[in-house]
C-alpha cells in the first residue's frame, strides 16, 4: 500500500510496526491520489495513537457486495464520547496527537464519501481502535 510508504519514517519515530501483507492486486472504483490521501490520514492516526513497540495492521477483505480495508493499532481505543465525534472538522477528542489539528479524519471521510465509500471507527475486539473503509462497486 503507498500510503504506508510514506507513514515509514514517522512509524519508525514513533516504534510502531506497520503489517501490511502482500496480497494480489484488488481493484476498486476510486481516485488512487484521494484515495490514499485518505488512508494515509487514517493510517497516521493509528500509527499516532499505537504504543511504542505495537504493530499497526492492514487486513483487506473483499466480498460480493464491497472490498473492505481494516486500520487497527494496539492503543487504548476510543472512548465513547469520541466515536461519535471522531470525523468532525477540528475536533482532536480526549487524546489528541501532538501536531493533531482534528482535520485529518474528516478530510479522509470526505474523500471516501465522495467516491462511494464509507468509513467508520470504532474499538476493536482485540483492543485499540480501527477505521472500517468499504468500497462498493
Amino acid at each position: 500500500m503507498m500510503a504506508a510508504d510514506n507513514l515509514e519514517p514517522l512509524a519508525e519515530t514513533a516504534g510502531v510496526t506497520l503489517d501490511i501483507p502482500e496480497l494480489e492486486a484488488v481493484t476498486v472504483s476510486c481516485d488512487p491520489d484521494w484515495t490514499m490521501e485518505a488512508l494515509l490520514n487514517l493510517m497516521k492516526n493509528c500509527v499516532e495513537h499505537a504504543p511504542a513497540g505495537s504493530t499497526v495492521h492492514c487486513i483487506c477483505r473483499r466480498n460480493a457486495l464491497y472490498t473492505e480495508v481494516i486500520l487497527r493499532d494496539a492503543g487504548d481505543g476510543f472512548s465513547p464520547k469520541d466515536l461519535s465525534r471522531l470525523f468532525e472538522r477540528f475536533y482532536c477528542g480526549e487524546h489528541p496527537g501532538p501536531h493533531s489539528t482534528g482535520l485529518g479524519l474528516a478530510i479522509a471521510k470526505e474523500l471516501l464519501e465522495r467516491q462511494n465509500a464509507l468509513v467508520h471507527a470504532e474499538n476493536a475486539p482485540e483492543g485499540g481502535g480501527q477505521f472500517v473503509v468499504r468500497f462498493y462497486g
